[in-house]
């Protein structure tokens, strides 16, 4: 491929971001060294006479200061940057065990001048250690040198300069604090040894989260999500979201009544209230969460980039870690790494540790094998401050850092605030059996409120100020009352889209707003691709294919009627999002949503958006558990989009089981959250091995009751087409699994006829309406061709053959239509290809037993009961299958 090519598509593809600008370098040095056939735009070649090349100015930099340059020599730079780079070693973090080595650092001789704070300083070494250590050794733990340089240059200069805290903001952080401490207190008191996993010993948390959120509205931010486990969520619910000191206790009495749903413990709820600052209305969510420690992270980033989408808001997220969990669960570097991926970009996150130097009775040495438990965030150069709890000006001043920079960057930061756990992992565990040195040594530090307290009158703040703050607190507090001013609960955008939806039952009617005429053209527009697009040889063959079927010359296959699916919602209004690990093209290349030029590598989409409906389709990061929990939070929050995450085979989707157990599957019977999400499972029994060939629907259906989610098995192009549809256009959400084909995606039976898309919508129950039969065979899925194609082969005309289409909800009402007319039915066979113990047998033969007529029997055939779910071998796959068909329509014989 020539140069310009290559610039080109780098210049128009999602490739051209921070991690690619290595290569935007090289395209830069080759302009400069006269190469010819770049492509460079003529408005750029201005920038072109510059003729020192980036490379050769980094070796010249190498060794220098960042900062603008004065009369500083290389020994004073190495000097003041040790100090940057290690000072961080040498702070007082309260740590119970401390580990971290401080190499000496070499003080130069005499008198230097070097940039400072923003200023050239001059003065001699002693004078420069004692400004350094007080700088970079005092309170704060400051990792930043690991940044890009103009990140460095942006930190260095921000804490040099110092950043400014007003005594009003001081004095509000004091009240923040006094909440907190007195909210704990007075749960301890009450609700004595009862779980609430207190926040005591990392109160600063609430001060340092109000600082942040704080500094976000006065940078116009006003919607906001957080995303938090349980230590500390009840003080936040009160002293962040609003919830009244009552509306609390009345979850430690368990007098709240869920209706027919479960609920759960309080400690999981999320809750959001719409509060003002500064003159500025904003509203805020806690995202409800289960106990799966950073579960919530990629969900409520998904929520965020619902937020952004929208547009009427502008949206950001904080998410707060343990120290145990950061640096132990996987999904964190999940998280991270989607950070700054186009799919999944919020412009950045700020993090918060609340760090109590211990995993419920395990050791920060026997945890992790890292220095501090935030070094996972140098994976994507991410600044971190580490922070002493017990020093609340300090904790504020990183709050304020860490938002500014966040804003100023559109990167994720971290705040470790180190502090420590009063009690065990919970209120009723017992820690100094197993961490006595510690108990005693946390049962000696004093109460954080004095020690600030003490700061405060040093700036001039009288006793009678802060008395004030702390009667009416408790005043507050034993009123049940609100400890925090509200405007208003859950009036935001995502509110009012839901409440629009009348959660209708699941087989309610619905319309489609287009008729035959208008799929007609909507296809030939799906088919028109400009001619000076350059298409890959089988890609320019789908395409004259694609062509006919729009003029009705040949039937609609897998690949159009989804795309004509999603074509109709974006013409519709609504938007659509189509992410997985190869959804573009989709795995078995059948999608080709998008074609991509073959000398420019131009990205061409087929599908057009509308005013109100854009099309997001995303190669996602090589994930399940983030990238799905992801798209569940995107369809929480979005409900007027389809939300697809598609895996590359349903084999991989066990990689997001967590995602499914606890949020997918149970998300509205726990905390009453709807969720429209669809996931495309690819499914079914070809030989190819164990790992790709089933999407466990066994683990779905297992999961399947009270209508929670729909579990469906379409196997024609029409069927597809209609059940992306009523995802949409019918007035409810619930999560839609569908296991998709694979090898139908071309099978020459698997197609539809244009018009068969004006019909009735998605049948939960095919039949071929043989009413003379004795005998029915049930099944889903592809082996629904085998047997046809069997039956057709052996001319075999006594044996219906019924597709079930949905698992779940099970179409109670549309098996009875079909089993109505058959008088003279006496026998059923389920038919799967899975193995007797998987598939979806054990799920569904109790519903056939309760559906069926008197006297009519009920057996299965199925692979026989096994470990893995298919075997190696083809050979061995092709023999299992021929006995499949046999015992179907022969018997044992």
């Amino acid at each position: 491929m020539s140069s310009k090519k290559n610039y080109q598509y780098f210049k128009d593809s999602e490739l051209l971001s921070p991690n690619s600008m290595a290569y935007v370098e090289q395209v830069y040095e080759d302009a400069i060294d006269g190469v010819q056939g770049l492509g460079i735009s003529q408005e750029l070649v201005p920038y072109l006479t510059v003729a020192t090349k980036h490379r050769q100015l980094c070796d010249q930099l190498r060794g220098m200061s960042h900062r603008p340059q004065s009369t500083q020599t290389s020994v004073s730079v190495d000097f003041i940057d040790a100090y940057r780079t290690k000072g961080h070693l040498s702070v007082d973090l309260g740590l119970f065990t401390d580990n971290r080595v401080a190499s000496p650092i070499a003080m130069p001789s005499g008198t230097f001048s070097a940039m400072f704070a923003g200023k050239e300083i001059t003065q001699d070494a002693q004078a420069w250690q004692q400004t350094l250590q007080q700088t970079y050794c005092q309170d704060i733990g400051y990792e930043f040198m690991h940044l890009i340089e103009e990140e460095q240059s942006w930190f260095a200069n921000m804490i040099e300069q110092g950043v400014e805290i007003s005594q009003e903001a001081y004095l509000k952080a004091y009240a923040d604090l006094i909440r907190a401490e007195g909210l704990e207190r007075h749960l301890g008191i009450q609700f004595v040894g009862q779980k609430r996993f207190s926040l005591e010993g990392c109160e600063a948390f609430i001060p340092a989260l109000e600082q942040v959120i704080n500094t976000q509205v006065s940078l116009g931010y006003d919607d906001m999500v957080i995303g938090m486990a349980h230590r500390g969520r009840l003080n936040t619910l009160v002293n962040v979201l609003g919830v009244s000191v009552a509306q609390l206790m009345a979850e430690f009495e368990g007098s709240q009544r869920m209706g027919n749903t479960s609920g759960d413990v309080k400690y999981h709820l999320g809750h959001s209230i719409d509060r003002s600052d500064q003159g500025r209305d904003y509203h805020i969510a806690l995202a409800y969460n289960p106990s799966h420690l950073e579960a919530i992270n990629a969900v409520v980033m998904g929520n965020v980039r619902a937020r952004i989408d929208r547009g009427s808001t502008k949206a950001t997220g904080i998410i707060v870690h343990g120290d145990a969990s950061i640096a132990g669960q996987g999904v964190v570097m999940e998280g991270l790494t989607m950070s700054q991926v186009p799919a999944y970009h919020i412009g950045g996150v700020v993090h918060f540790v609340i760090n109590n130097q211990i995993g419920f009775t395990t050791n920060p040495s026997d945890a992790r094998s890292t220095q501090y438990c935030t070094d996972i965030a140098k994976m994507i150069s991410a600044p971190v401050m580490h922070v002493n709890a017990g020093d609340i000006p300090a904790v504020i001043r990183a709050a304020k850092i860490a938002a500014l920079y966040k804003d100023r960057f559109k990167k994720d930061v971290f705040i470790d605030i180190i502090g420590h756990r009063k009690y065990g992992h919970n209120e009723a565990d017992e820690p100094r059996a197993t961490q006595p040195l510690m108990y005693q040594a946390i049962a000696k530090r004093s109460v954080v409120s004095k020690d600030y307290g003490e700061f405060l009158r040093s700036l001039g703040i009288e006793q009678s100020q802060l008395d004030e703050i702390q009667n009416d607190v408790q005043t507050l507090i034993k009123q049940g009352e609100r400890l925090i001013p509200c405007s208003g609960e859950a009036v935001s955008t995502r509110h009012k889209d839901w409440q629009a939806l009348s959660q209708s039952a699941w087989d309610a009617a619905y319309q489609i707003p287009i008729d035959h005429a208008g799929l007609t053209a909507l296809a030939k527009t799906m088919t028109d691709i400009p001619k000076d697009i350059q298409l890959q040889r089988q890609v320019g063959m789908l395409m004259t294919q694609r062509q006919k079927m729009a003029q009705s010359e040949e039937p609609l296959n897998w690949g159009m009627a989804e795309l004509m699916a999603y074509q109709v919602l974006l013409n519709a209004g609504h938007s659509v999002r189509l992410v997985g690990q190869d959804a573009i093209r989709g795995t078995f290349s059948h999608r080709q949503a998008s074609v991509f030029d073959q000398d420019s590598g131009e990205r061409y989409s087929l599908l057009k958006p509308s005013k109100q409906g854009v099309f997001e389709n995303y190669n996602s990061v090589l994930s399940e558990y983030a990238a799905l929990g992801f798209e569940y939070g995107y369809a929480e929050t979005s409900p007027n989009t389809l939300v697809v995450f598609e895996a590359q085979f349903g084999d991989f989707i066990n990689g997001a089981q967590i995602i499914i157990d606890q949020f997918i599957s149970s998300g509205y019977q726990k905390w009453q959250r709807h969720c429209g999400v669809v996931l495309l499972l690819p499914h079914g029994y070809e030989g190819q091995g164990p790992e790709h060939s089933s999407a466990r629907m066994e683990r779905f259906l297992q999961l399947c009751a009270e209508e929670n989610m729909q579990v469906c098995v379409p196997t024609t192009p029409k069927q597809i087409y209609h059940l992306l549809l009523r995802q949409i256009f019918r007035s409810s959400r619930t999560p839609l699994v569908i296991c998709s084909p694979k090898s139908l995606l071309r099978h020459p039976l698997a197609v539809s006829e244009m018009a068969s898309l004006d019909t009735s919508g998605f049948e939960s129950v095919i039949a071929d309406g043989l009413a003379s039969a004795s005998k029915m065979v049930l099944c889903s899925g592809k082996i629904y061709y085998d047997l046809y194609q069997y039956q057709n082969d052996q001319n075999i005309n006594d044996v219906s053959l019924v597709r079930m289409e949905q698992l779940h909800p099970f179409p109670e009402k549309a098996l009875s239509a079909v089993l109505k007319p058959l008088k003279s039915l006496k026998q059923v066979i389920w038919c799967q290809e899975e193995p007797k113990n998987q598939g979806a047998w054990t799920y569904i033969r109790d519903w056939l037993e309760q559906s069926l007529p008197k006297g009519v029997t009920l057996t299965v055939v199925a692979r026989r009961a096994a470990a893995a779910s298919a075997v190696g071998y083809l050979s061995q796959h092709k023999v299992e299958q021929e006995q499949l068909l046999k015992e179907v329509f022969q018997g044992d014989k």
